[in-house]
């Protein structure tokens, strides 16, 4: 059972919460939403102890932000459908596939380090991110893979548009 002091600073931050929900842009319809499930994961067993305002309210914080980055990010993947909008010929998709399919075999027969840069591409790393991991300056990351990107076009037979 809770304790009287935690109740009173739930009560307190209840308030606050509303207010940072309204601040980090979340929809005014969802704001109650939002709180209360800020509040269903303060009563899990493992936020059981805390009863202090300073402890509850840094946490209660970052917990209805990455609520409501995970409900931006799940609105974000999700593609309304637009009946206007044909769905792609049969033969377009195989078009499709069998590009990525030859840009696959000709990533495999180039070197490790293009295919990594590709790979850190792939998976959203930043210019920054890939020169940290690199050792390398952001300019030479940005030049290795621009590079890299000259060699697959050449492989693919494809020629870059003029500017």
């Amino acid at each position: 059972m809770a304790s009287p002091k935690r109740d009173a600073v739930l009560e307190k931050l209840y308030v606050r919460l509303l207010r940072l929900a309204a601040y980090i842009g979340v929809r005014p319809s969802d704001v109650e939403d939002i709180v209360q499930q800020v509040y269903v994961v303060l009563a899990k067993d493992r936020y059981k102890d805390l009863e202090c305002e300073e402890d509850l309210v840094p946490l209660s914080s970052t917990i209805l932000k990455k609520l409501h980055l995970g409900a931006w990010r799940k609105t974000a993947r999700e593609v309304p459908l637009d009946p206007t909008i044909d769905p792609p010929a049969p033969s377009e998709d195989s078009d499709k596939r069998e590009v990525q399919q030859q840009m696959k075999a000709a990533i495999l027969t180039m070197g490790d380090s293009c295919r990594e840069l590709f790979l850190l591409q792939l998976e959203g790393y930043t210019y920054d991110d890939i020169a940290e991991r690199l050792q390398v300056t952001k300019n030479n990351a940005y030049v290795m893979l621009n590079r890299c990107l000259a060699k697959l076009r050449e492989k693919m037979g494809v020629k870059r548009a003029s500017k």
